[in-house]
């Protein structure tokens, strides 16, 4: 990739999720190569004016980055019934990186909100993806499912995961089928592939079961390139490598990672709202924010009573 053009990323969120989201832009930003130059573009359709203003001061603060918003409002209800108990419709906003919004970028990466990014992204962004429309990480719990055989209630029929990807899905490669919170898109190839009508009503067609991780594991199953786990590392394999069962200790052990890119927190479980593994640097992130937050509320407060005495 040339180094002169903007690293573009990609995040959509409502206001439940702003405030973590803005922790992950934050580590993201701390973490960035400071010689490359950013944009980063927010899709949602209820995003507070407080919450945009503390995402529009990190840009102010990390000179390299911009920040702006998409308004998402008029396809809302095309995407929100799709949903979950901690699955919320602007996720299904991501679709929409397929179509004309992003008509004017060559590669699009897209981040989910509970995520820390402790790597370099650039590293990330500029990564060959070898003739492929899209890179992604594997979904690692399948390894747990296929191994068990545990059933997923797909119409209130259970499948087990392999065949609820090849009956249902109809895709090919399942050890292909990836987790969808961390994805790089290659645009112009995906352009020509699909485009983001298709995706939604591919969406909608289905109840599906992972909503449109699953619509875009159908789309790209094909066209993907595996990405090493440490840039979309799970918070559930720590505890999978941790387990009492040394069968599934052995299943994910050459998954563990030690250096991360992307760590994410996935499922109900997150670090805000409970004790989860990794959740430590969720927290680092939070504080030092908290701490920036309350540095500049302080100057700004110190600047008002400057003023004030000086008109005295």
């Amino acid at each position: 990739m040339e180094g002169s053009k903007p690293i573009v990323i990609c995040y959509a969120s409502d206001e439940n999720y702003a405030p973590h989201m803005t922790v992950s832009i934050y580590s993201l930003m701390c973490n960035a190569d400071k010689s490359r130059q950013y944009e980063i573009i927010i899709l949602h359709s209820e995003l507070s004016e407080q919450s945009r203003e503390k995402l529009l001061r990190l840009g102010e603060k990390f000179l390299n980055f911009t920040v702006r918003f998409e308004d998402m409002s008029a396809v809302h209800d095309s995407v929100k019934d799709r949903v979950g108990s901690y699955i919320t419709a602007a996720t299904n906003y991501r679709l929409f990186i397929l179509g004309e919004l992003f008509g004017k970028y060559d590669r699009v990466l897209y981040i989910d909100c509970d995520t820390i990014v402790e790597g370099d992204i650039s590293q990330l962004y500029d990564m060959d993806l070898e003739g492929r429309a899209v890179a992604a990480a594997e979904m690692v719990e399948a390894r747990h499912y296929i191994h068990t055989k545990r059933a997923l209630f797909y119409e209130e029929t259970p499948y087990n995961f392999t065949d609820y990807c090849t009956k249902v899905l109809g895709i090919k490669h399942i050890e292909r089928y990836f987790n969808a919170g961390v994805i790089l898109f290659d645009l112009k190839r995906c352009r020509k592939l699909l485009s983001d009508e298709t995706a939604v009503k591919l969406l909608n067609m289905k109840k599906w079961i992972y909503n449109d991780q699953d619509v875009l594991n159908i789309l790209f199953n094909d066209s993907v390139k595996m990405l090493d786990l440490k840039w979309n590392y799970t918070h559930n394999i720590e505890q999978f490598c941790s387990s009492p069962k040394p069968t599934t200790r052995g299943l994910f052990r050459d998954a563990r990672r030690t250096e991360y890119g992307i760590i994410h927190f996935i499922s109900g479980n997150k670090p805000w709202n409970t004790n989860v593994a990794l959740g430590e640097h969720y927290h680092k992130y939070r504080e030092q924010l908290a701490v920036m937050s309350l540095t500049a509320a302080l100057s700004a407060g110190a600047a008002v009573v400057f003023k004030r005495k000086a008109r005295k």
